[in-house]
């Protein structure tokens, strides 16, 4: 679902809309095969963020909690490894890539 430009990804998230907005397609999972960990959950989400909302997320916390559980499980790895670094920003110099 593509919201306003500046409205923001809606937080509150169905299981279908999870589903149809968040699943990693074949393309993605040739992007993300490579990536590590972290780096690998951080770019699902910044990926399937972008083709919603066609930009990159200002702060980490645009990202629904359920779309980053639900990405956390299907690349397996913890959703609390997709969070801001003690400084506030991301954890690291720039968005994972």
């Amino acid at each position: 679902m593509i919201e306003a430009k500046g409205a923001g990804v809606r937080q509150e998230r169905s299981p279908e809309e999870l589903l149809a907005n968040w699943t990693l397609v074949d393309g993605d999972w040739d992007l993300v095969a490579n990536k590590s960990r972290t780096t690998r959950l951080g770019f699902s989400l910044l990926l399937k963020f972008f083709e919603l909302e066609g930009r990159f997320p200002d702060v980490l916390e645009e990202v629904p909690l359920a779309a980053v559980e639900y990405v956390a499980d299907l690349v397996k790895v913890p959703a609390t490894d997709f969070a801001p670094a003690p400084s506030g920003g991301w954890r690291s110099s720039s968005p994972p890539s």
